[in-house]
């Protein structure tokens, strides 16, 4: 997803005539490029694979390579330390985009390390096959607030904590994981998918956290070591395990804070022995702080779903398997809200992986009534994916149709009079197809409405404008996409 900020970004750099610089043409690797440019520069790189590990050295740079597709260009850190590194005070105008990065070694964030960087932004990723002794084997972030987008970290592993990421901060930093897959990775010590500690707020925005795993300590997808206020929005979290610890799903420690989680589907999670807490084990709060449950799902987490421990529960308007039976409450405090209910929620195909509800799913229309309403406009669903009421059902499991939402393809560009913007939408939904100058002006809207799912394209007419770069925004509710148009009379 191409974030507002990489939008203002780019509107700024190529305002002011900041230089293209381009990876081999101009210089012959990446790191070349980033120690040649200068603020507000943009590095582009072609396909292919660059052995070498970068650092962006405190400059307010765009490093990209294909958005459409990151494994067209991949950085391979040929295990001699962390792949891309930022330690120099970067912030949101230092931006990652469009790259695969890989094989990196190092004690932490072996993929990606970034230490005292206020914000930089890292977008349209793949973190995969990543090694690190200590912490972070895709990711480590210390006291660090990045942008996180359209990222997917696999099958990285950590020898002690934070298979796929590790975050480490406080909680005046509040690192946003947006449109995110964190799947096959593994760790030691606890945090499979995540490892968050120090009182890290994090926040969880159509974030997927399946199949990792821990060996010791517990949390199979989430490990909170002393969390700071943290908010979870339409998150599933499901086939994770820990083998020798508890909480298949999520395990947290020292709970100080207030967890919210809102839309969240934790299924069919797993523990080593049966009476161990597959779903959620927390303890060690006081007071209030504690999770909240709101308009969830848990379902298939063996026989204990939550364990709680001097923290508070709040649950209202969710499905939860087993009611208040599967809760090990250990001095903890329960508030057992309205709209609770105990049902198979019916789901789309969970042996395959998929957990959209099918249309006679009790989840329906059965969320908290003040929620704001689902994109089809009508009462809020429970769990990560709401049923659209109001369009045909489609199948998911046909291939033929997308699974992301992403700009396919713009063509010709450069172009004469007019051009085509090809999209895909996984999902029937809102949306909008917007063109700007590069004042950031809105010049022409293309599309206003609701668009079914599958593969769509606009084409714009723009012999009313003069030559020049443009930028097009395709925007649902939850993402945006954002590309260069470059016309030539």
């Amino acid at each position: 997803m191409k974030t507002l900020a990489i939008l203002l970004t780019l509107i700024l750099a190529l305002a002011n005539y900041a230089e293209i610089i381009n990876v081999p043409d101009d210089h012959e690797t990446i790191q070349g490029a980033i120690d040649a440019a200068e603020d507000g520069d943009t590095v582009m790189v072609a396909p292919g694979e660059y052995v070498e590990n970068i650092n962006f050295n405190g400059k307010a740079i765009v490093v990209i390579g294909n958005p459409d597709d990151p494994s067209d260009v991949v950085i391979d850190g040929n295990e001699a330390g962390s792949v891309v590194s930022f330690v120099s005070d970067e912030d949101e105008r230092s931006v990652l985009q469009g790259l695969t990065i890989t094989n990196g070694a190092a004690r932490y964030g072996a993929g990606i390390y970034c230490r005292d960087s206020d914000n930089p932004t890292l977008t349209d990723l793949i973190i995969i096959n990543n090694h690190a002794e200590n912490a972070g084997g895709g990711m480590f972030l210390h006291i660090n607030s990045s942008s996180i987008s359209n990222v997917v970290l696999s099958d990285n592993i950590s020898d002690g904590h934070g298979g796929g990421l590790c975050l480490l901060g406080s909680a005046d930093r509040n690192p946003i994981l947006r449109n995110v897959t964190i799947s096959n990775n593994h760790t030691v010590s606890g945090g499979g998918g995540i490892y968050t500690g120090r009182g890290t707020a994090l926040t969880l925005i159509d974030v997927t956290i399946n199949d990792n795993s821990t060996v010791i300590q517990g949390g199979g997808g989430i490990y909170g070591d002393d969390p700071g206020p943290s908010h979870y929005e339409r998150v599933i979290i499901k086939s994770n395990s820990s083998e020798g610890g508890v909480g298949g799903a999520i395990y947290f420690s020292s709970l100080g804070s207030v967890i919210t989680m809102q839309n969240v589907t934790i299924a069919n999670n797993e523990v080593g022995e049966e009476r161990l807490t597959a779903g959620i084990y927390f303890h060690g709060g006081n007071g209030n702080e504690g999770i909240h449950l709101i308009n969830s799902i848990m379902y298939g987490n063996g026989e204990i779903n939550l364990h709680m421990r001097g923290c508070s529960l709040s649950v209202t308007y969710c499905n939860i398997e087993g009611g208040q039976d599967r809760i090990d409450n250990r001095d903890g405090e329960i508030i057992w809200g309205e709209g609770n209910i105990d049902e198979d929620p019916a789901f789309a195909d969970p042996d395959e992986g998929d957990y959209h509800l099918t249309e006679d799913s009790p989840c329906i229309d059965t969320g908290d009534p003040d929620s704001p309403e689902d994109p089809d406009g009508t009462r809020a669903d429970m769990g990560a994916y709401y049923f659209h009421q109001e369009m045909e059902r489609v199948e998911y499991i046909d291939e033929t149709l997308p699974t992301r939402f992403r700009i396919v393809s713009i063509h010709p560009n450069p172009f004469n009079s007019s051009t085509t913007v090809s999209y895909s939408l996984p999902q029937s939904q809102q949306l909008t197809v917007n063109l700007y100058d590069m004042s950031g002006r809105l010049i022409e809207t293309l599309y206003d409405d609701f668009q079914a799912r599958g593969h769509h394209s606009v084409v714009w007419d723009s012999r009313e404008f003069g030559s020049g770069i443009y930028l097009v925004r395709v925007q649902t509710d939850k993402e945006t996409e954002v590309a260069k148009l470059v016309a030539i009379k």
